[in-house]
This record gives structure tokens, C-alpha cells and sequence, in this order.
């Protein structure tokens, strides 16, 4: 690619009068220095990738446009699928677009160009980018390029759109970053305004627990699976986790125990249900490929294989789930199957199976009579996420299957006479039309949930799509609306609720997060890169924010803290027992994480436990039941058709969780059974959890902890005379006791309040500048609860502990004369304190208090000094943190000494005296201790006097230097050496002379400059480009990439003679092939370099 550069030379239209909002984004400098208009560009892709530091509202965008010629421009403003890793193209502009493209009237004239999209409500994230994009056409206009290197990561890119021969011919997957910084700018609203730009994100409100309630394995390490399940054991209140081959018992106290050798799981992934009706709960154990068991429970955590060979298919099993599709009481179990393939590449794909539950532990395997099998003719589909539901409200359960490999998804209709009929056409599941009609979705899990509170489920399907070519024939992560009866079609809604498009969006969970009565949404997004080996694909978390907003989904991944990468599959639980649901997130690319919800501004709740009877025809997990809450003119709807899965063999809890708002009471609860049995409540409380048997009255479940409300967990800064800590009222509760303590396991208590009857505890009992934590629990005559989660604050500003040194060590020799100062961040009592920044002194006195050397406001944990130390010289260090002005105590005191001054170096060649010495002569001597490197100096007399230097080189690497400088013939020089450091320089050597060979007079004039080579090569981020001028030149020094376009002007000046060394940054620029050309006079010279990152 050949860069043609216009250069602008009139701006006509003044940056500062195109806005009067005064938070820009940008990353160019405001200098415009070309565009690409050469013919080999037009027909590209141009893109500006902005990533704003924090969540905001984009009001405008600003565009330098340029181009001679006047033309209407169509700009497209777009997400970011691959979160950074690489642009979106055009291709998948009709299902990534933010809004409709945006017409730009261009005059003829460069200039800036503004946007107003304040209507159009985009927003930025604060982790991804919103991308600015146009097609290059001839004659423009063009977008236009700033005079500096990319520094920031690249951003601005140019996308070839032909097929990319070295990736199956696919089309948008070549691209560049362009020369410069586009030039394009975000006018926006911070969410979190701090000055001009966003502040750092506050402190998380969900939280990662993972470690501290023990989900790790033996070692305390997390624990890496892309599948996760929720366990009710034995219906217990309690619900624990597997995952491969763990078992955690939830201990009540929201912590888990690891009993892995007791359950000894069978299997890589479980799928659990009380499958044979006995009141012990038993498991689907996956392993695929007739490996798959059903162990059935004792009671006891342990296990005994009953499985009945029948289910033992020789097929790779990727769902299994649990289901009464016959209303028999029994649980059958449908099995979704993915696909295999050989070493070829030969895919194969298998048919989902419906097995029939006939008691005593027997199946049947009735795919075929129970209509699956008409649903999925051969050559059959690759599935991996499927689901069950009640799509329908007849408490028939369906099945719905998410399929792979762009293939129809399905929805079995159950017929209530033993036979299923697919309708994913007629209901509009199967998915959108994608660009070319007939491509659907790679699925990758699913969901079901009422997210508009009209009783009826809804269905959010997790999809993998690239954001090349590949868009043309795929679907993104798709939300359809149920339309209810009398038809029960859907209607795709996830553009309009804002359900991002994400390359590899996986599983999906909807929970009512806040409790505001709106179910919100989890999406996870997997990748093939394991945790820091390429960009991060993480996780979002939706708030649905309700009908005065036509249900949006707000991003809160950034504001919440709640960052996983990698994830397949979320899932949802109440693991401590408060009334809020919790979400574990399944990854094998960072590990599993639980993230405890501590989310601000709640509403009332009320949740379920539902328990069948078998000898009614329910069986006694209560699949195939309904619940309706009514509140006011409000109802809130769940249901519980079968399994929970979330994608692949995840599973969620079975408990029925109801956000209410602001409702703070219930007017009648419905409860609608398989077998048309209705049961109602008009009796039940807000915050509480309830167990309803089959037809019977509600049973209170244990008494639910509280939620904490203040002071906000991790805040800081709070008055210490007057702190006032408050938590939510648990129903039934009378009283609460308080713990506060100046450590996280409360060993050493402050405070422990009981028989409170309120729930606000104002207490001055405090020291300032002090971390504390507390917690709280609510007991009444017969109950006591769990205690809450442990909250802590910081009353005052943090103090940093003194820092922990880390290089030069202690005691140390031979310390280069400009160290490099290395410390461990400071460490605090509060988890979240602010920024640290440091002070560093160094002296020549072992107690630093006099002859110091002070270096304030430090933002790093190293430093490299620049003016270099005395040489044989001992110094003493030491460094403290400061946090807003409040300093540590000082670190310990270290010392180091200085490394003394080269020797004078001894000469080897040519020998003293030597004559007949070619007038191209090697130079070589011993090397010397501590040198870094060597100056060379020629002379026609022994003084070495200025007037007599014939040649002087610096910064030798080596001890040996060939002369590319021709001396005259038959003359005699003096030659001497001497060792260099970071100290300053040696003795001189003493001098040798030499006589040339030849007769005087004779000169030589080639070889003007030699360029010795760029080293090191290949590199990854730096290279230096090394050589030597035989006398003062106007020099330039510039690089291009491979397709010839300029990159960068590293040097253009006129240089002294002598050895010369330029350093090239390449940390803007992709792994490739580079070319460094110098041009001394008139004369030119080239080299290749390797960059690989």
C-alpha cells in the first residue's frame, strides 16, 4: 500500500468554535498530515476506534475531513466485537451499527465536521470502544491522519476488503493501523465525571468472592471450567456447586467446604435432579462418547451408578436436562448433542435424544415417537446451549435448542400428547434472517425470563458472530419479546434494547439484579485465549432499566467492578441466603469466579422453593409449575418448566427469586401446578423466602440475612465521630445483633451490639484514618439468620504501610552509576483506597538525614535515574507512599554501591610501531571491568590535540572496530582506547602508533558511511539502528512499512562524524516486515527489520 499524503494546508473551519460542551475525547493532536487517496485504497474500510476512560453518553462526533472534491459522506457509527483486538468491517455493519448511518455534506474544503447524535442515546462503555467508520472512496472525502504515531494501542485502521488469501479467502480480515491518529473526537457526558474525563471506576458492587468463600482447589488456587452447576441438595435451603470433578457444601455461613474426595463426581460436567422421586438428589454425569452415568443419591453426598445402558449413546453429549414432558410425575430427559470430527476436518452431527422416564431408574428412548426427530431430519445439527420452557403458559414443558454452525434454532412445542412439534418458524425463534436469508446462529446458550412483566417468557439466545465476511451469514445474541397468545410468536428486540454485538457472546442468565421487579441479564463472552494473552473479552452485565425506558439494557460490567474473561456460561444462586441473586461465571480462560451482589438501591423481594407429588403427577422438584405475584396493578411472573441451563451443562438455581420495587406489599400469590391444580396466597411477606409444598400453605424458610446498605462497602473518608452503619429489615426478624472489628476475621471485635431493634446503629467508637469491617444478623424467638456479608470502611483517608524494596538489593556491588529503583506498591488495610504516589530519597548518609537526594509525587513503583551517581560510591535508599498528602512510614533503609570507573584499557592491533598498516585498519583491545562501552580516537600527533584528530568514535559495543574511514598512505597515526559507564569515562589508554601503508598523497573514497545493522532483529518493541559517518553530514533516518508507506521521520539533521546509534519504538505497530532507509548527502541506504509481537 502506497501512501499518497495531501497535505493541508488551510484549515478553514476552527476547532474551538465547533462545540460549546467542554469534555472532548480524542487521541490526535489537532495537526492534520495526510490522508489515504491512492487508488490501491479506494474501496476500504477507514476506522477511528475510540474508547472513552469511563461510561458516558456521546452527544457528537467530530471528523477532520479530507479532499478536493465536494460529495456526501455516510458515516457509521458502530460497536466494538472484538473488544480491540482488531476492526469491525463494513460487512457486519447491518446487525453492529449503533444507529442509522449519518450523512456528512462534505464541501470540497478540509475542515472539521460535526454529528449531533445526543438523540440517537450511544453510549460508551468505559471498557470497549465505539467505532467512527466510512468507506474510502474516490475523490473522497477521506478521513485524515495526524502527524504523530499511534500511542495509545492502534485505533485508527485501514481494511482491505478483498479475500485474505492467508485466511481461507475470507474478506475483512486484512488491515493496517493507519500512519497517524485519525482525526476524530467525541463530544460526551461522563457518567463519572472527574474534570475533563471520567473518573476511575468506583469501588466494586459485585463483588468477586471467589477466594474468600472458598471455591478454590487444594492448593488456593481458583479453579479454571467453562461449566458450572447449582446444586439443591436434597431440596435443602442451602445450595452448593460442582464443577468437574469439585464439590462445594455450602456451609450456611456464606462460605463453601471442598468435599470432592466424599462425593467423588464421576463426570466433567453434572446436570442434578431428584430424578427418581426418592428425596435425595441424584446426577446426569457428562462425559460423552458412552461415557455418559446417572448416579443416583443416598442421601449422604455419596453416589451409586444405576444407569440404564439405554442413555449410553456413543455421541458427544453437550446438554442434558431434566424435564415431565408426559405429566406423569416422572422426570424424563432430553439430551442436546454437538458434533465430532476426525482428522480431516470431517465434521459429524449427532440427533438430540428424548429419553422417557419408566420408573425404577428405566428409560425409553422415544426421539423418534415423540416427535424430535422430525424436528431435526439428518444430517442433523450441532448444538451447544439449550434450555427448557413453557413458552406458552400451558404448563406443558417445551424444549427450545441452540443451535451451532449457522443452522435454524429450535423450538419442540409440547403437544400435551406425548408428541413434540417444532416451530421455530412459525414462532420466529429459529432466529433472524441474516444478510444472505437461510444463515442463522452459531448458539451458544440460552435463557428464558419475563423481562417486561406481561407474563409471558421471554428468550435471550447467546451467539458467536464474526465481524467479517462471516457477519454477511450469521446472528448476533438475539432477545425476543414473547407476543403471548393467540399466536406466541416472538419479536427479535435486542437492537432496540441494546443487547450488544459481541464476537464470542456465549451463555446468558436473567436475574432480577437491583430488584427493581425487571429482570436484568447476564451475557458471557468466551475466547480462545487464554487470561493476557490477547485483548480481554469479558462478561457484560445488564440493568434493565424498565418501562420508562422501553426496557434498555444498561452496560454496569465497568461501574460494578464485575470483570471475568473468557466466560462460557453464568449462572444464578442466592449462596448467601439475603434475598439477592448472586451470579457465578464459568470461565477455562481466567477461572470461575462468584460475584456476591452488593449492588446499591434494591427493591422488596420475595422467592420460592417449589416441591412437587409424584403421586399427583408432579414430580418432586416441582418442574411444570408456574408463579404468579401480584403487587397492586403489577404482576410478576416465573416459572420452573424444567432444568435451568444457561449454556452447554451449566446449571442455576431452582429457587423462583421476585424483584418488587418499590411494592413493599403483596396482594395475592398464584401458583399454577402441571396437573392444572391452583393454589393462591394472599398472606405472604416481603424479604422473605418461602417453601411451598405441593397444594400446601407457604413454610417460612430460615431467616434471611440482611443486606447491608452503609456505610457503602470499601468507601473511605467517612467522619469517625459519627459513623452511622444501616442494613435492611428482614421480615420476621426483631432483632439484630452488629459486629465491628479492626480485622476482616473479626479477631480483634470493637463492637458486638445485640438485641438491637433497629436498623441504623450509630456508634462514635472509632479511631480516624482506620479501616473497619462489619456485619450483621437478625434473630427472632425461634430463628437466628445467617450473617450478612462483611462489609468494610475507612474512616478517613487511608494509610499507605511503608513500601517493601526491591532493587538494587541490599548490601549490592557493582551497581550501574544510573540504577534503576524498583519497590512493591504500598500495601493498605482498605481494599480500595485511592492512588498512591511515592517519595524516594538516596544519600551518601546510612540514615538518609543528611546530603539527601529527594524525588517527589512518583506514580510508578520504578524509577530510572537519568543523571548518574558518583562511581565507587556507597548509597543508602529508601522510599513511603502518600495518599492525598498522608505518608507512610519510610521503608527500610538500603544500600548499594556504585561501580567504580573502567580501567584504562590495554591495545592489542595494530601493534605499537606497526607499519605498512592497511589505511583501513582493525582496531582491537582487552576488554575491560565495568565498561559499557568504548571511544576510539586517531591522531596524527601524540598530544591528540583537536587540531590533530583525524577521527573520534563513540559508543562501541565491542573491543574490536574496523575503520571504514580511509587514512592517507605512508603517514603515521596515534591511536588510544577508553572505557566508558553509566559513571563517566576512564583513563585514556596509552597511545600506540602505526605508520600506513602506500606513499602519501594517494587518497580513497569510497565507502562514505557504513550502516553496521539494526539489532536486535526481529524485535518486539525496540531496535536500535547503528551507524557510522567518516565525517559531519546532513543525515535522515526514516521508516516505511511493507507497502512502502512513510511511518516516521526518526532523525534529519546534520551529524558530527563518528558512530551513531537511533532507537526505534515500535510499540504502535503490528507484528510485520519494516524498512529503515538513511540518506547521507546523496547517497541512500536500506534495511529490513522484523517486528513480532
Amino acid at each position: 500500500m502506497k501512501k499518497v499524503i495531501y497535505m493541508l494546508v488551510a484549515i478553514t473551519i476552527l476547532f474551538s468554535t465547533l462545540y460549546s460542551a467542554p469534555v472532548i475525547f480524542k487521541y490526535d493532536n489537532g495537526i492534520p498530515a495526510g490522508m489515504y487517496s491512492n487508488i490501491n485504497t479506494l474501496g476500504w474500510d477507514e476506522t477511528a476506534m475510540l474508547k472513552p476512560p469511563g461510561p458516558c453518553k456521546i452527544n457528537k462526533i467530530q471528523i477532520y475531513l479530507s479532499g478536493s472534491v465536494a460529495a456526501p459522506d455516510t458515516i457509521w457509527i458502530a460497536g466494538d466485537p472484538a473488544e480491540g483486538a482488531y476492526p469491525p468491517s463494513s460487512y457486519c455493519w447491518y446487525i453492529n451499527k449503533l444507529t442509522d448511518g449519518k450523512i456528512i455534506n462534505y464541501s470540497g474544503t478540509p475542515g472539521w465536521y460535526e454529528i449531533d447524535i445526543s438523540a440517537d442515546n450511544i453510549r460508551a462503555d468505559g471498557i470497549c470502544s465505539v467505532v467512527i467508520q466510512h468507506r474510502n472512496k474516490q475523490n473522497g472525502p477521506y478521513f485524515t491522519f495526524d502527524n504523530q504515531t499511534q500511542s495509545q494501542g492502534i485505533h485508527s485502521f485501514m481494511t482491505d476488503l478483498r479475500p485474505n488469501p492467508d485466511f481461507l479467502g475470507i474478506r475483512g480480515t486484512i488491515f493496517s493501523g493507519a500512519q497517524g491518529n485519525f482525526m476524530v473526537r467525541f463530544e460526551v457526558d461522563y457518567d463519572f465525571p472527574d474534570a475533563e474525563t471520567s473518573s476511575t471506576p468506583p469501588t466494586p458492587t459485585l463483588v468477586d468472592v471467589t477466594k474468600e468463600v472458598g471455591l478454590v482447589d487444594g492448593n488456593g488456587n481458583p479453579i479454571k471450567s467453562a461449566t458450572v452447576s447449582v446444586v439443591g441438595f436434597n431440596n435443602e435451603e442451602k445450595e452448593d456447586i460442582a464443577l468437574g470433578s469439585y464439590y462445594f457444601k455450602n456451609n450456611g455461613n456464606g462460605t463453601f467446604t471442598n468435599i470432592s474426595q466424599q462425593v467423588n463426581l464421576q463426570a466433567g460436567q453434572t446436570s442434578w435432579a431428584d430424578i427418581d422421586n426418592d428425596s435425595k438428589i441424584d446426577y446426569f454425569a457428562l462425559n460423552t462418547g458412552g461415557n455418559d452415568k446417572i448416579m443416583f443419591g443416598n442421601g449422604d453426598y455419596t453416589f451409586i451408578d444405576s444407569t440404564d445402558p439405554v442413555i449410553k449413546l456413543n455421541q458427544p453429549t453437550v446438554t442434558p436436562m431434566w424435564l415431565d414432558y408426559n405429566h406423569d410425575g416422572l422426570l424424563d430427559l432430553y439430551v442436546a448433542y454437538g458434533r465430532t470430527s476426525d482428522a480431516q476436518g470431517n465434521e459429524t452431527f449427532y440427533p438430540d435424544q428424548l429419553f422417557k422416564n419408566s420408573g425404577n431408574r428405566l428409560f425409553e428412548n422415544v426421539t423418534n415417537s415423540a416427535g424430535i426427530s422430525t424436528g431435526e431430519p439428518s444430517p442433523y445439527y450441532d448444538c451447544w446451549g439449550a434450555s427448557i420452557c413453557d413458552f406458552n403458559n400451558d404448563n406443558w414443558s417445551d424444549v427450545f435448542v441452540a443451535t451451532y454452525r449457522l443452522a435454524p434454532d429450535l423450538l419442540y412445542m409440547n403437544g400435551s400428547n406425548d408428541i413434540f412439534y417444532e416451530v421455530g418458524t412459525e414462532t420466529g425463534t429459529r432466529g433472524i434472517d441474516a444478510y444472505y436469508p437461510g444463515y442463522f446462529g452459531h448458539g451458544m446458550g440460552s435463557d428464558w425470563g419475563d423481562f417486561n412483566n406481561d407474563g409471558y417468557d421471554d428468550l435471550c439466545v447467546g451467539n458467536l458472530g464474526h465481524p467479517d465476511e462471516r457477519a454477511l451469514n450469521s446472528n448476533p445474541s438475539l432477545l425476543f419479546k414473547n407476543d403471548g397468545p393467540p399466536d406466541w410468536t416472538f419479536t427479535d428486540m435486542h437492537s432496540e434494547m441494546g443487547l450488544k454485538f459481541f464476537e464470542m457472546n456465549a451463555g446468558t442468565v436473567w436475574a432480577d439484579l437491583n430488584l427493581d421487579g425487571y429482570l436484568d441479564l447476564v451475557h458471557a463472552q468466551y475466547s480462545y485465549d487464554q487470561k493476557g494473552a490477547r485483548n480481554n473479552r469479558f462478561t457484560r452485565f445488564y440493568l434493565n432499566q424498565g418501562p420508562l425506558k422501553n426496557y434498555k439494557l444498561k452496560d454496569i460490567t465497568w461501574e460494578s467492578g464485575a470483570y471475568i474473561h473468557g466466560a462460557w456460561t453464568p449462572v444464578r444462586l442466592d449462596y448467601d441466603n439475603d434475598g439477592d441473586m448472586d451470579i457465578i461465571i464459568a470461565s477455562d480462560k481466567e477461572n470461575l469466579k462468584l460475584f456476591r451482589n452488593d449492588l446499591p438501591g434494591k427493591g422488596y423481594w420475595v422467592a420460592f422453593r417449589l416441591s412437587g407429588s409424584p403421586a399427583n403427577n408432579i414430580p418432586n422438584e416441582g418442574f411444570g409449575t408456574n408463579v404468579t405475584v401480584y403487587c397492586g396493578s403489577q404482576k410478576f411472573y416465573r416459572s420452573l418448566p424444567g432444568t435451568v441451563m444457561n449454556g452447554r451443562c451449566s446449571q442455576s438455581s431452582n429457587e423462583l427469586n421476585f424483584g418488587l420495587g418499590d411494592y413493599n406489599n403483596i396482594d395475592s400469590v398464584i401458583i399454577i401446578y402441571q396437573n392444572g391444580q391452583t393454589n393462591k396466597f394472599t398472606d405472604l411477606t416481603v424479604n422473605t423466602k418461602y417453601k411451598i409444598p405441593y397444594m400446601q400453605s407457604p413454610v417460612r424458610m430460615k431467616l434471611t440475612a440482611p443486606m447491608l446498605v452503609n456505610p457503602k462497602n470499601f468507601s473511605i473518608k467517612i467522619p469517625y465521630s459519627s459513623v452511622v452503619l444501616d442494613w435492611t429489615k428482614v421480615a420476621s426478624g426483631t432483632k439484630y445483633e452488629i459486629l465491628i472489628s479492626g480485622k476482616s476475621d473479626f479477631s480483634d471485635t470493637i463492637l458486638d451490639v445485640r438485641n438491637y431493634d433497629g436498623i441504623q446503629f450509630l456508634s462514635n467508637s472509632y479511631s480516624d484514618n482506620k479501616s473497619y469491617y462489619w456485619k450483621a444478623r437478625a434473630y427472632d424467638s425461634a430463628d437466628t439468620s445467617n450473617w450478612s456479608s462483611v462489609w468494610e470502611f475507612t474512616t478517613g483517608t487511608p494509610i499507605p504501610l511503608a513500601p517493601v524494596l526491591k532493587m538494587p538489593p541490599n548490601d549490592t556491588l557493582n551497581i550501574s552509576a544510573k540504577p534503576k529503583f524498583i519497590w512493591n506498591s504500598s500495601r493498605y488495610d482498605a481494599k480500595y483506597p485511592g492512588i498512591t504516589i511515592y517519595d524516594l530519597q538516596y544519600s551518601t548518609d546510612p540514615t538518609c538525614s543528611t546530603d539527601v537526594h529527594e524525588l517527589n509525587n512518583l506514580n510508578d513503583t520504578t524509577l530510572q535515574l537519568t543523571e548518574p551517581l558518583s562511581a565507587a560510591s556507597k548509597y543508602y535508599w529508601r522510599i513511603r507512599g502518600l495518599n492525598e498528602m498522608k505518608p507512610s512510614q519510610w521503608s527500610d533503609i538500603w544500600n548499594f554501591t556504585v561501580m567504580a570507573l573502567p580501567a584504562k584499557p590495554v591495545l592489542k592491533i595494530p601493534l605499537n610501531g606497526d607499519s605498512a598498516v592497511k589505511t583501513k585498519p582493525t582496531f582491537t583491545w582487552d576488554s575491560v571491568a565495568n565498561a559499557n562501552y568504548y571511544d576510539l580516537e586517531i591522531s596524527l600527533s601524540d598530544s591528540f590535540s583537536k587540531a590533530d584528530s583525524v577521527y573520534f568514535l563513540t559508543n562501541i559495543s565491542s573491543t574490536t572496530r574496523k575503520l571504514f574511514k580511509t587514512l592517507d598512505e605512508g603517514t603515521k597515526y596515534y591511536w588510544h582506547i577508553r572505557a566508558v559507564n553509566d559513571g563517566g569515562e576512564g583513563l585514556w589508554s596509552d597511545a600506540f602508533n602505526f605508520i600506513t601503508e602506500g606513499t602519501r598523497g594517494v587518497d580513497d573514497n569510497e565507502n562514505p558511511v557504513l550502516i553496521i545493522n539494526n539489532t536486535p532483529n526481529p524485535f518486539s518493541q525496540f531496535t536500535n539502528i547503528e551507524f557510522e559517518l567518516p565525517e559531519p553530514a546532513i543525515t535522515v533516518l526514516k521508516i516505511f512499512n511493507v507497502e512502502g508507506v512513510e511511518l516516521g521521520t526518526l532523525l534529519s539533521e546534520k551529524l558530527d562524524s563518528g558512530n551513531h546509534i537511533i532507537k526505534w519504538d515500535a510499540k504502535g505497530y503490528p507484528t510485520g516486515l519494516y524498512y529503515y532507509q538513511l540518506m547521507v548527502g546523496n547517497k541512500s541506504y536500506t534495511g529490513k527489520m522484523i517486528v513480532i509481537k
